[in-house]
């Protein structure tokens, strides 16, 4: 269970997921997950040479999320055989193409950063909420597109490097960061 706060400070999705209990508590359950940002934090660590204890991530999941990666890993196996790709390919044919707009424009997601030090205290605390995650990505794809044209710098740039100058504090109505909220948590 994470505290990962209440989505846009409004409580209307707080019983989907296992929100807000009685007592004020919005933890929601997540899993853990193998997520670029990890590999990315951890090559971070190495090559600014601090130390951590170690490095984990995590995705909020309702029970039918939990329920189709538990499905999906106990059926792996099976996608091996071909009449059974075909008609896995036949079902997953009859799924529209991808989310509406409206729920593009309801489905939020949360990020929350929490670091602590070696003695176990908690140093950051930050809840990131930002866009559904396909609208947010084709938001930074298009800005890191617009630095990289802009950049004098040869070789190899990692879209970290060319949103290096973003202010992820600071956050207006027609950047890439659009649609962002940033709380930094009190300790």
């Amino acid at each position: 269970m994470f505290h990962l706060g209440r989505r846009g400070g409004d409580n209307h999705n707080a019983d989907r997921q296992g929100g807000d209990n009685a007592d004020g508590d919005d933890r929601r359950i997540a899993s853990a997950a193998n997520l670029v940002d990890t590999l990315s934090a951890r090559l971070t660590v190495v090559r600014n040479r601090f130390a951590v204890h170690g490095i984990e991530s995590y995705v909020e999941t309702g029970p039918v999320s939990r329920a189709a990666y538990q499905l999906g890993a106990m059926l792996a196996s099976f996608s091996a055989i071909p009449w059974m790709r075909a008609l896995t390919q036949a079902q997953l044919s009859l799924l529209p193409e991808g989310p509406t707009q409206e729920e593009l424009k309801r489905q939020r997601h949360v990020v929350v950063l929490e670091i602590e030090d070696a003695y176990r205290t908690r140093k950051i605390d930050w809840q990131w909420e930002t866009p559904n995650v396909y609208q947010f990505t084709a938001q930074l794809v298009v800005e890191v597109a617009r630095q990289v044209a802009a950049t004098q710098e040869n070789g190899w740039m990692t879209p970290a490097q060319a949103l290096r100058s973003l202010d992820l504090v600071k956050v207006d109505d027609s950047g890439p960061l659009r649609g962002c909220v940033l709380k930094q948590r009190p300790c």
